[in-house]
């Protein structure tokens, strides 16, 4: 007692320079977990008088061209003062090496890593270093001065929306260090300053982890500060971005609830917790927080770095979003699986890309994948129950159960009447899909088709007897979608419709509803969006109606219906715009509507329940959860609050049991030789990515990435090391397709789906280096880059030749032909569109360059020919289902043969020759090849399914 009443004395003396600058022995009367000695605190009094002394010694002193104003503040690895720069009229920051450490070469080497680290980031959200200096054998850092306090002061925030703000610039800055190869390893609130404008500044590159420096480590103890270190960190293990990630999720969690998520009453309890157990659900502190929010903690902290986000830009994305309140795919807090969300069609959402899809399931996964694990009773599902305008109660006490369905892809499914047996296409090992028939208890699900198609967003309909099946299939020979039905236990299908979408039957049985749209597969016979009926059997094809309001413009939106109890009415999703929707309830008899919903959501499908409920997907809350509302209108009451996405609704005839599906589409980049062997998958990321591209030197890949948020329609670019580190974006919220390099690797040129002149799409050119703005260089899909300014782009039947530095386009050579490749300057690849002489011809030219093509005179650029053009034998005609590679300088070309196999031609000698190699994973997805021809890197697809079934829902 003696001793700690003395200590508090002692303090109590300095009260006021301690408090001013923050020594010691205020964080030891706080922290500390040992009584110290009289001995010791004699040592401690003694040396923080003299630190006092030093410090008053330094300010007002001049060191080189730096006048010393006053100290700022002190931390481990340095003592801070702020001072004038007489130089250039400026106030900055200088951090000295405490005098302790001066002279240890390590603690230095460590002090020259932080100012290489930092010094290396330019970024708004990063203190600047404006450069390293040495005085008198002292080793000092020049940095940006920053009028403000740090983190620490404003924590907890008394408002979501200021911490989420603040969080954001955060991630943004830990995303460029971590693009730098810059891993901070200390990530917490007093490493962030605020400046008096509100703007966070990521400090203390200290302890930063440089890929490829030499490794720096304090003497027996752990880089990092407890708290807020990641498991793997604390255990001594291998310590990357994914460390300073849950250190992020430690800190979110700390700003929002001025708590940490691992407590401990001392270290060893700290590291047990850290370690072992489940962080504080967050939700209990702050019940009204976004499930965004919550989810996006909660990934942050897991144990496994493998489970947690990969990239601070998925983070800040979803940051975004809670702000917006718009979709976002996460963890569940009911305990539902993990889904990460990538931009993908559903239930009639329609968008530029097709994809078939196949993957093996995530090994090790403490999630149940169809095929893996028993049936999951999900015991606390988070769902609330509201009583008002609606006069729907929701259960609290409903079950939930993931099905176990023994394949990880499959689509809508539907529910038979009884509850007992669902409906579903799935794709087995070698990606060809059926339908399959299982018991909701799990088990053989039965295969009742022999189709064996690629993938569309099929859906399987159970009648409302349970005895017959209707379901989508892909026509390959008209490229069509046609309707079929079938017997629940198997047999021959029976032709129902042809171009239609969505078979749902009437409750009575006797007839199915159909979809079609403007789309050429699913064509209308007016134009718009059609609702169709065909009879059982069928016979007696009939439009209902047609949606002339339907806005289809863009090719992005989403439909569905539902049909009445009495089916005499259906529920109609309406799009008002590319992500609005909203539920209309058409008669079909008098043809009259209203309106159900407000129309500013998105809407992705709905069910009508004997009780005249509604039940519909909306993203009306955050995340795509279930929703009900009454048929004659009311308040709409949510009936699941997990992260979702919660799609494709089959109710059962009680109406009280439901199921739905949870579904992402994800896209991972594989490198291979050119011969298919040596293939390695090189992204892990949770993702939608198409088109990876090697750059020249094969060092770098291009590729291109959707968007978190699964309801927006951006794609960028990015690029990454060839094994798949170091991963940055080019571009933010483009529509960005078709990335090709230019020959010395500086500059990426692609595609912007949402950049349009005169009908056609225009191509961009961005710098590798230091991206900017990208900078437009004409109309046309980019076929070849001739020189590093000069590129071969195609529209339509059209061919232009393009200069990057005049930022001008000309045309080049005839009409309806478009140039695929000069290959060297010599020999020239073209498709001829011309009726008589249709295909692929090759000639050779008189050799030429970019820049001698782009100097002629003329309304179009005409390349000499020095011979006849010859037909090329075995290519397939030029096509949108058809993918062909640009040309290797070595004179190879790859065209997609369908499936996983591609044909290789080559153009070197007098014969073009063609050899199949086949690819894992590819599924007729874009293939790229190596400027050098021996390398290809490709995107194989694949989609992420789960079944929940959900009983007694309604009280």
């Amino acid at each position: 007692m003696f001793i700690g009443t003395k200590f508090r004395s002692v303090a109590c003396r300095e009260r006021n320079t301690i408090q001013r600058h923050n020594l010691y022995f205020k964080d030891f009367e706080k922290d500390c977990r040992v009584v110290p000695t009289s001995s010791e605190l004699l040592a401690m009094t003694s040396n923080h008088l003299l630190s006092i002394k030093v410090e008053r010694f330094m300010i007002g002193q001049t060191i080189s061209h730096y006048k010393i104003l006053e100290k700022l503040g002190e931390g481990g690895m340095g003592v801070v003062y702020k001072a004038q720069d007489s130089q250039l009229n400026r106030t900055v920051a200088l951090k000295f090496l405490p005098d302790r450490v001066n002279n240890d070469s390590t603690a230095k080497a460590r002090f020259l890593q932080e100012a290489q680290a930092a010094a290396g980031l330019n970024h708004p959200n990063i203190c600047t270093i404006h450069g390293v200096e040495e005085h008198e054998g002292a080793l000092f850092m020049v940095m940006e001065y920053i009028e403000g306090g740090t983190l620490r002061e404003k924590i907890p925030f008394t408002k979501v929306d200021d911490a989420v703000t603040i969080a954001t610039q955060i991630g943004d800055a830990l995303q460029e260090a971590h693009a730098k190869g810059i891993v901070h390893r200390d990530i917490k609130a007093d490493n962030i300053m605020l400046s008096s404008k509100g703007q966070a500044k990521v400090m203390d590159f200290g302890l930063a982890k440089l890929k490829g420096a030499m490794k720096l480590t304090r003497t027996s103890s752990t880089v990092g500060t407890l708290g807020y270190m990641a498991p793997e960190q604390i255990q001594g293990g291998e310590v990357d971005h994914r460390s300073d990630i849950f250190s992020f999720g430690v800190l979110l969690f700390e700003m929002l609830t001025g708590k940490l998520p691992f407590r401990g009453e001392h270290e060893a309890a700290m590291i047990y917790s850290i370690v072992n157990e489940d962080p504080q659900d967050i939700s209990q502190l702050l019940p009204d927080l976004s499930p965004i929010v919550v989810n996006l903690i909660q990934r942050c902290l897991e144990k496994d770095p493998n489970d947690r986000f990969h990239h601070f830009e998925d983070i800040v994305a979803d940051l975004r979003r809670s702000q917006k309140k718009t979709s976002r795919v996460m963890r569940s807090t009911a305990g539902m699986p993990v889904q990460h969300t990538t931009e993908r069609p559903v239930s009639g959402f329609v968008s530029q890309q097709d994809m078939p899809t196949m993957a093996p399931p995530k090994k090790n996964s403490i999630l149940l994948y169809g095929g893996i694990g028993a049936a999951v009773v999900i015991v606390a599902i988070a769902v609330w129950f509201l009583v008002g305008k609606s006069g729907i109660t929701v259960n609290p006490d409903m079950k939930a159960t993931v099905l176990e369905v023994p394949f990880t892809q499959y689509s809508y499914a539907s529910l038979s009447p009884d509850a007992k047996w669902v409906a579903f296409p799935a794709a087995d090992a070698l990606g060809k899909w059926d339908i399959y028939f299982m018991h909701i208890d799990g088990g053989d699900a039965r295969k009742i088709t022999n189709d064996a198609t690629s993938f569309i967003q099929q859906s399987a309909m159970i009648s409302p007897d349970g005895g017959i099946i209707a379901y989508e299939i892909q026509n390959t020979k008209n490229k069509t979608i046609d309707i079929f039905s079938i017997s629940a236990l198997g047999g021959a299908r029976h032709l129902l419709a042809q171009s239609a979408l969505i078979p749902k039957w009437r409750p009575d049985g006797k007839r199915i509803g159909i979809v079609r749209t403007p789309r050429a597969n699913i064509r209308s016979e007016s134009g718009m969006m059609e609702f169709w009926t065909v009879a059982a059997d069928g016979s007696d094809l009939r439009r209902e109606f047609v949606d002339s309001i339907f806005i289809t413009a863009g090719n992005n939106y989403r439909f569905g219906y539902c049909w009445s109890p009495d089916g005499n009415s259906i529920g109609w999703i309406r799009s008002n715009a590319a992500q609005k929707q909203s539920i209309i309830i058409h008669s079909l008899n008098s043809g009259n509507e209203r309106a159900l919903t407000p129309g500013d959501e998105n809407i992705d499908d709905l069910s009508w329940t004997k009780d005249d409920r509604i039940i519909f997907s909306s993203n009306r809350g955050g995340n795509s959860n279930l929703w009900a509302i009454p048929a004659s209108g009311g308040d709409a009451v949510q009936i699941t609050k997990g992260a979702g996405p919660d799609i494709g609704i089959s109710v059962a005839a009680s109406g009280n049991d439901l199921l739905y599906l949870q579904q992402q589409r994800v896209g991972y980049v594989w490198r291979a030789n050119a011969d298919g062997s040596s293939s390695k998958q090189i992204s892990f990321d949770e993702r939608n990515i198409v088109d990876a591209s090697f750059s020249p030197d094969k060092s770098s890949i291009a590729f291109i990435m959707n968007d978190a948020d699964p309801l927006s329609v951006a794609t960028d670019l990015y690029i990454m090391d060839r094994d798949g580190n170091n991963r940055r974006r080019l571009t933010n919220g483009s529509r960005a397709l078709l990335p090709e390099w230019s020959p010395d690797g500086s500059m990426v040129a692609y595609i912007d789906l949402g950049s349009i002149k005169g009908g056609n799409v225009q191509a961009f050119v961005v710098n590798v280096a230091n991206a900017g703005t990208p900078k437009v260089i004409g109309i046309g899909r980019v076929a070849q880059w001739l020189d590093n300014d000069h590129i071969m782009t195609a529209a339509g039947v059209q061919s232009f030749i393009n200069s990057v530095s005049e930022s001008k386009q000309r045309k080049f050579f005839r009409d309806s032909t478009i140039i695929w490749s000069i290959i060297n300057g010599r020999r020239m690849v073209f498709f001829d569109w011309h009726t008589s002489t249709r295909g692929w011809w090759i000639v050779d030219i008189k050799p030429t360059d970019g820049d001698e093509l782009w100097k002629q005179s003329g309304d179009a650029v005409m390349p000499s020919m020095t011979g006849s053009p010859k037909k090329i034998d075995g290519l397939s005609p030029l096509s949108t289902s058809v993918w062909t590679s640009t040309i290797s300088s070595s004179g190879k070309m790859l065209q997609d043969q369908g499936s996983d196999a591609v044909k290789i031609y080559s153009f070197a000698g007098n014969r073009v020759t063609g050899i199949v190699h086949h690819y894992p994973g590819l599924q007729g997805n874009r293939i790229y090849l190596s400027s050098d021809g021996n390398e290809v890197s490709y995107v194989a697809p694949r989609l992420s399914s789960k079944l929940v079934l959900l009983q007694n829902v309604f009280k």
